[in-house]
């Protein structure tokens, strides 16, 4: 699968999709072949689209980005680790020639035939940011499931190359953070060549604490952990052929109440 092709396939399917739902979803999936309903376990409410491409996409639709939050949470739990949260009208009003194209609309299936086991696809929108622990450059479990599919991305496009944006939160020394950001990174970079990807094809640059999304400390001076976590990440930023940033990965969602 072409991942350019993929992309305008999903810019596609936001058109039809945004103007008759709500304006929050997740995403419980996409694959190759239609699946059956069984599949999704105790999931309710799953409905099945396709794209142009023939790819089949599965989303519960949401009323606000809280209850999309939650209902995240309640999928990956059931086993869809990629799950993710879709805002429509943003993504909406931020289209454009891509929506000239004729939109897909939902297949009608009843999802009960039952199939063989379905072949996932890798969607190149939804990867998503990396975060870490405190003092840590470790990489999570889920920080592996975004690189993987970041090296996929990347191997499928060789025109594309990757960018990581390396961050601390605040606490220790400008010195430390610095030193730290560049592990983080580096433990993001080492994997991505363990996967296949030249390391001619990835960017690192590191800020330490110096540029947070999230508050450190409140207005009265009280830590929150919240925002801190926000900032101890590595932003995986996807650049075309022309060093232009693509809208691959999913911008990161900060709480107004801790957003930087």
């Amino acid at each position: 699968m072409k991942g350019v092709v993929t992309l305008l396939a999903w810019g596609i399917g936001i058109i039809s999709v945004f103007a008759q739902k709500t304006p929050y979803a997740v995403e419980v999936g996409a694959f190759a072949t239609s699946v059956s309903k069984g599949y999704f376990k105790n999931l309710k409410n799953v409905y099945e689209t396709v794209d142009v491409n023939q790819i089949f996409r599965y989303y519960i639709d949401v009323a606000d980005h809280e209850t999309a939050r939650k209902k995240r949470q309640e999928v990956v739990e059931a086993g869809f680790a990629n799950a993710r949260i879709i805002n429509w009208k943003e993504i909406f009003n931020q289209c454009d020639a891509i929506c000239e194209y004729t939109p897909p609309e939902r297949t009608g299936a009843n999802l009960v035939k039952p199939i063989t086991p379905p072949v996932p696809v890798v969607d190149v929108r939804s990867i998503e940011s990396i975060f870490f622990d405190f003092d840590s450059y470790r990489l999570r479990e889920k920080s592996v499931l975004e690189l993987k599919d970041l090296a996929q991305v990347l191997k499928q496009n060789p025109s594309y190359k990757a960018e990581l944006r390396a961050h601390t939160d605040a606490k220790g020394s400008d010195s430390y953070n610095e030193q730290l950001s560049k592990n983080r990174a580096n433990a993001a970079l080492k994997y991505l060549i363990k996967k296949g990807v030249k390391s001619s094809r990835i960017q690192i640059r590191t800020f330490g604490e110096g540029a947070p999304i999230a508050k450190n400390q409140l207005a009265d001076g009280a830590d929150t952990e919240t925002g801190r976590q926000f900032n101890r990440r590595v932003e995986l930023i996807i650049l075309d052929k022309s060093g232009n940033i693509l809208n691959i990965v999913d911008k990161i969602y900060v709480p107004d109440d801790i957003r930087d």
